[in-house]
């Protein structure tokens, strides 16, 4: 929930384009995991924390991140096209991204983290995902799991007995009397 003291990443560290592996990454930029707070204490969204969660599933399972959720999470779920990795075939089949204006392209650029959210896939595999979270599981998760990581339990605003914020990569907001999931980027 982006309580453990960690501040985002460093401008210098979000644009690296570098091909790197998770590992190098980090060891590029360590100057900045250093906690400003004690854990627990404030939300602070920290981009760098989804790059410290992927590197310790590396170490836990000592499999690379893409190679252990190609294997525990894409190929289960049917994704066929998910990859962390960039190649010259992903690029080549990515829908492009638009600046606000709908008219100027964004260039694909490589996450330094690709723990961080760096999925590349095909629309018919990102409606794999979004079903999962519509079917509460989908055989794959229990739905409780599901409910966790749209309900807050470790935020300050969440020990007071707040449910509304972020949960585990999720956030909540409200539109015209409907509560909707979700997380941008």
């Amino acid at each position: 929930e982006h309580t453990a003291g960690f501040k985002d990443m460093a401008r210098a560290e979000f644009a690296s384009n570098d091909e790197v592996t998770l590992t190098q990454g980090l060891q590029r930029f360590a100057k900045g995991r250093k906690t400003s707070w004690s854990p627990g204490q404030r939300h602070f969204y920290s981009n760098t924390s989804y790059g410290l969660a992927g590197r310790v599933i590396e170490i836990a399972t000592k499999t690379a991140i893409n190679d252990w959720l190609t294997t525990s999470v894409f190929k289960p779920l049917g994704m066929t096209t998910a990859t962390m990795l960039q190649s010259k075939a992903v690029v080549a089949e990515l829908v492009p991204g638009y600046q606000r204006d709908g008219v100027e392209r964004i260039p694909y650029w490589h996450m330094i983290y690709p723990s961080l959210g760096a999925m590349n896939l095909q629309p018919r595999d990102m409606a794999k995902l979004i079903q999962l979270y519509l079917k509460r599981g989908q055989g794959h998760l229990s739905a409780s799991l599901i409910q966790r990581q749209e309900t807050p339990t470790t935020t300050p605003e969440a020990r007071q007995g707040h449910s509304f914020g972020y949960g585990l990569g999720l956030y909540q907001w409200r539109h015209q009397g409907k509560l909707f999931y979700g997380h941008g980027g």
